[in-house]
């Protein structure tokens, strides 16, 4: 389940979540998962979030691994 560190934002203003995203890499490392609150996730419950955080994220990764190896 602690697979990635996840980083949830509620509230950071938009010209600011490029510092905030910055400062938190610095502290632990790349590999972490961002998000910023919606109306429709404030309304889920902790775990689901959390669940499809990490499915989007390891899709993004395969993804761009993939991207990575045609180029």
């Amino acid at each position: 389940m602690d697979k990635y560190p996840i980083f949830i934002m509620h509230g950071v203003p938009r010209e600011k979540l490029s510092d905030v995203m910055q400062a938190v890499r610095s502290v632990l490392g790349k590999d972490v998962i961002f998000s910023i609150t919606t109306e429709t996730n404030l309304q889920w419950k902790v775990q689901d979030l959390i669940e499809e955080l990490i499915s989007e994220h390891e899709h993004m990764k395969k993804f761009r691994s993939k991207n990575d190896n045609e180029n």
